[in-house]
């Protein structure tokens, strides 16, 4: 009977496990299928953008429904949603704010708070998102500056352009020949329902034959991989003057309705705080007034620990867009993407008319000294005497490390004397080819390398 008993037992004890795997297994594939379905069973949504007209207030942006147009594994995508909160403050961060400071500069909110009236001259960055079978179409095209090309461009059937002009009627008039104004559209991977590409135009412009459009001219234009991710070399250009993406670093309402931003953000700055040069992850400079002292495209700032614990909540209260907002200024930063007038950080997101009605002012509360810069690779590690008398000549060895970090070219290293005026400009020269340098230089009165 005892072994009989025995047997029973362990068959039981067997049959149990077998369920058990079985329950596991059918639990794990249902919550994959069940996974699969919520990504596909919504996919990015078409649509015209959030230019809010009188005559249309139904228009609103496009969502994304959790789709991550930096979704794609590749080195670029992944430093724009690099956590940066714990990285080392730049020691001239103070230096590269000042004018900004001096100027008691902010947070300046540079789309519509919760409307945007059509005779105003507003600065927003409207997308469209088009279907996947969408095809570009070869037409005529001169470009001012690279790329050279004829296409094909991505043009929808309806293409809505955001121009600094308050002549302009939206969606269908001709693009004025001039102006700063951009042409975004998303492409749809049809078979995900998430994203395909990117393209971005700078300053188009078109002519029309008819009801068809007979040529299109414009300053630059870009297409990026978003299915499958770039990883762009130095000096590769695009439509913004650090050669980024626009459009995935603008703040949209979709993500922040979501709860959370999971990347940097995009801000200009008066040309006369940028230096004409370029850091990583930022791939091209555009002219720019302060080589001296100026931040470099792609620099990236953060909101201090010190000032989010002391005023957070005041700012930006609980549970709020501005809250979530901020959240990600502090934790993945504002890169710096082109250059703009003023004194004041202009931070770049998308009209909507779900936007609060305090975010403008709860976001404007930023001020610059709130702020710092961050010490991002690559970092410059220095060699040669730390002392010196007046008059003594030094030898130093400058590199960047670490080695696989990329670099823009012209990256200069100055000398200042002890109350940070210019000694020598371009004291050493470091790019992507030449990452080490070894110079000398006699201080006739005290200073220090920067």
């Amino acid at each position: 009977m005892k072994n009989i008993v025995n047997s029973l037992f362990y068959i039981f004890r067997s049959s149990l496990k077998i369920a058990l795997r079985i329950t596991c297994f059918l639990s794990i594939s249902v919550g994959f299928f069940l996974v699969n379905q919520t990504l596909t069973a919504q996919p990015v949504e078409l649509g015209r953008c959030s230019l809010t007209q009188q005559e249309e207030p139904e228009i609103r942006t496009p969502d994304f429904h959790g789709w991550d147009p930096l979704g794609a594994d590749c080195a670029w995508f992944n430093e724009f949603k690099r956590d940066i909160s714990k990285d080392p403050t730049d020691p001239h961060s103070d230096e590269m704010l000042k004018r900004l400071l001096d100027g008691n500069g902010h947070v300046w909110m540079q789309w519509s708070g919760s409307w945007t009236p059509p005779e105003w001259n507003w600065y927003t960055f409207p997308f469209q998102v088009v279907s996947g079978n969408t095809e570009p179409v070869t037409i005529p095209a001169i470009w001012k500056y690279n790329p050279d090309s004829s296409g094909p461009y991505m043009l929808p059937p309806e293409p809505i352009v955001y121009e600094g002009s308050t002549d302009t009627t939206y969606p269908t008039s001709p693009w004025t020949d001039g102006g700063d104004h951009h042409l975004v559209v998303f492409v749809r991977d049809e078979e995900t329902g998430g994203f395909k590409e990117l393209w971005e135009y700078y300053q188009p412009w078109i002519t029309w034959d008819g009801d068809q459009i007979s040529a299109v001219e414009g300053a630059s234009w870009r297409r990026f991989d978003l299915k499958n991710g770039e990883n762009p070399p130095p000096g590769t250009g695009a439509t913004d003057a650090a050669g980024m993406m626009i459009m995935p670093l603008c703040v949209r309402y979709d993500e922040v309705a979501s709860g959370e931003i999971n990347h940097a953000l995009r801000f200009c700055v008066n040309n006369s705080d940028i230096s004409p040069t370029f850091k990583w992850p930022a791939r091209s400079a555009a002219n720019a007034w302060n080589p001296e002292t100026g931040m470099p495209y792609g620099t990236r700032l953060r909101i201090k620990a010190s000032w989010w614990d002391e005023n957070a909540d005041s700012a930006f209260g609980i549970g709020t867009q501005a809250r979530i907002i901020g959240e990600a200024i502090r934790r993945y930063g504002l890169l710096l993407a082109d250059g703009s007038v003023g004194t004041s950080l202009q931070l770049q997101g998308v009209a909507d008319l779900r936007w609060e009605t305090d975010l403008e002012n709860r976001l404007n509360s930023i001020p610059v000294s709130a702020l710092e810069v961050v010490q991002t690779p690559p970092l410059l590690h220095i060699t040669g005497p730390t002392e010196l008398e007046v008059g003594e000549t030094g030898t130093w060895i400058l590199t960047l490390l670490p080695e696989e970090s990329t670099v823009g070219k012209g990256s200069n290293i100055n000398i200042y004397d002890g109350e940070g005026n210019l000694l020598q400009y371009k004291f050493a020269v470091i790019d992507e080819d030449n990452r080490s340098d070894t110079s000398q230089f006699t201080f006739d009165e005290e200073g220090y390398i920067q």
